[in-house]
């Protein structure tokens, strides 16, 4: 139901997540970047991580381009919330 502001997927779609994560901390670690889709009773449905190092960037702050790709096919129609997150090690 998009009457919620949501986006209406079929089952045959994938959802194709295309993010820049910006990195500006000192000195060398890692980045580590998930994708989470989760139904709206908090179950997840899919999930895919990533790990970067800061030493990719030559000792410069800047950002990793970042993509994931979500199938939907198996999902049970409903909510679901997708979430991109990048933390710091």
């Amino acid at each position: 139901d998009a009457s919620n502001g949501g986006q209406v997927f079929g089952s045959q779609d994938q959802l194709e997540v295309l993010a820049e994560v910006y990195d500006n901390q000192q000195p060398s670690h890692k980045v580590d970047i998930s994708t989470t889709l989760r139904a709206n009773d908090g179950r997840v449905a899919f999930s895919t991580n990533e790990t970067r190092d800061s030493a990719d960037l030559g000792g410069k702050a800047g950002g990793y381009g970042y993509t994931a790709v979500v199938p939907l096919s198996g999902l049970t129609p409903g909510l679901y919330v997708l979430r991109v997150e990048a933390k710091s090690r």
